[in-house]
């Protein structure tokens, strides 16, 4: 064995900065420990840290043979992600190999590095059986709905068109990435599919990983790009064909895994070995299976943290059920999402879809409830179903008293209150006496946003306390 050499920490010259092409800005430096001491050293811990991919460099032997060193990495720490973009942009786009630094002390949101030499005509197909294998498992485990982060980097190589994905979960949040609850998560993703679809690369849970960051590529690859559509979708309608400008924030979406932005949605953390998941000092009750009952939310999970009362969602499903939606369950959750509700339905097995008029079954998790003009629609974002909807009826009554006071005064959401059909409302107020109030039905009969004030203003002079 030859003799080992310390590395001298060094940090970055201007020579460096420019041979290496480092970004402008930040602290840059020849060592992780030491980029990460620093870092820490003056108040960062939650500053954000990456590693920048070095030009391969050519030595010369002892024996005059000459030698390509490949590998090579500057690491460098920035106060946060947006300072760390607004300097990488300014860095041409075919220039940037940027790579997010999983520090082993950083709390990391679950992701997944999905790669595999395959044909262009399975990319797509194989990645969301991936996706479903994914969303399945994190429902079971943690009773919840998650969005995901897609961004994609699929390129021709040498040995053939290689499929590349990361894909990071929002609101879902480990301890760290090498702990073991990471992993063995994901191993359970990958052990149920098929031997073909096992494209998951299990090696990158590990201490102090590195995974590229959106924008940046492999110094012999092709830029990681923002795919993100619906990310609560099974379908092709989770891809956006968008092609964003350097300078849109939808060019980098939300797919940092340190740095996640995880704001208006209730956080399920887990702690190394801990699988079944905590929000905050409160454990989440896992759910063993999927029922075909209505599914409660269990206290402070769920999508954008809201969720609708029992009765509003077991009146829901009674509906679904009424119109023969075999197949059907509503979580009870729902979001809010471009300025309109919608209920979050999931399969039971294949679903008989109630807005195609030939009634074709789906595997895939793609129903919706929305609420317009006093009635329910269900809608399914499958591609061959795009579009289409059905009326299951009006509202029923545990729904508008659950509706009821969004049209209050005080600044609560109002993106349903041109539905609201209620008299005499019996309010308990803080001092723990009633107060009535009179609510005005009307209805949206122009194409006005349902969150304009021009409603809410409607129902100002039917309002008394």
């Amino acid at each position: 064995m030859g003799p080992k050499f310390q590395k001298i920490l060094r940090e970055l010259t201007t020579t460096n900065r420019k041979w290496a092409g480092v970004p402008q800005g930040g602290y840059w430096c020849n060592s992780k420990d030491g980029m990460v001491e620093h870092g820490k050293a003056n108040g960062c811990d939650g500053c954000f840290m990456l590693a920048w991919s070095l030009p391969p460099v050519t030595i010369v032997l002892e024996n005059g043979d000459e030698k390509i060193i490949k590998g090579g990495n500057y690491y460098g720490w920035y106060e946060n992600q947006e300072v760390f973009f607004a300097a990488l942009i300014r860095v041409k786009s075919d220039k940037r190999y940027a790579f997010e630094l999983m520090e082993k002390t950083r709390k990391c949101n679950l992701y997944f590095d999905v790669e595999s030499v395959a044909s262009k005509e399975v990319e797509v197909p194989t990645i969301l059986r991936i996706i479903a294998a994914i969303r399945a498992h994190l429902r079971v485990l943690y009773n919840a709905e998650f969005e995901l982060q897609i961004t994609r980097g699929s390129r021709e190589t040498p040995k053939g068109f290689k499929c590349s994905f990361h894909i990071v979960v929002t609101g879902l949040v480990y301890e760290n990435n090498h702990g073991g609850a990471m992993k063995e998560c994901v191993v359970a993703i990958q052990e149920s599919l098929e031997e073909t679809d096992k494209w998951i690369d299990l090696g990158v849970y590990k201490t102090d990983g590195l995974m590229r960051t959106v924008l940046s590529r492999k110094r012999d690859g092709t830029a990681l790009v923002n795919v993100t559509g619906d990310g609560f979708s099974s379908t092709e309608t989770i891809f956006s064909n968008r092609v964003y400008e350097d300078s849109e924030v939808g060019a980098r979406g939300n797919s940092m895994i340190t740095c996640h932005d995880n704001s208006g949605v209730d956080v399920v953390y887990v702690a190394n070995n801990d699988l079944s998941g905590e929000l905050g000092s409160t454990a989440k009750t896992v759910a063993t299976k999927r029922k075909r009952a209505p599914v409660e939310c269990s206290e402070g999970i769920g999508m954008h943290g809201e969720c609708f009362p029992a009765l509003v969602t077991q009146a829901l499903q009674e509906m679904v059920d009424g119109k023969g939606g075999k197949g059907c369950v509503v979580t009870g959750r729902y979001q809010l999402k471009y300025g309109h509700y919608s209920a979050i339905c999931v399969n039971s097995g294949p679903r008989l879809c109630l807005a195609n008029k030939n009634r074709p079954e789906h595997e895939s998790d793609n129903a919706y409830l929305f609420f317009k003009a006093g009635h329910v629609q269900y809608r399914c974002h499958i591609e061959r179903c795009k579009g289409k909807r059905a009326i299951l009826g009006p509202y029923p009554e545990v729904l508008k008293e659950f509706f009821a006071p969004q049209v209050e005064v005080c600044g609560g959401p109002v993106a349903v209150c041109d539905v609201i059909a209620l008299d005499q409302v019996q309010v308990e107020s803080t001092e723990t006496t009633l107060r009535t109030r009179t609510v005005v039905e009307f209805q949206q009969h122009q194409p006005y946003p349902e969150l304009d004030s021009y409603y809410l203003n409607l129902a100002k002079p039917n309002i008394n306390t």
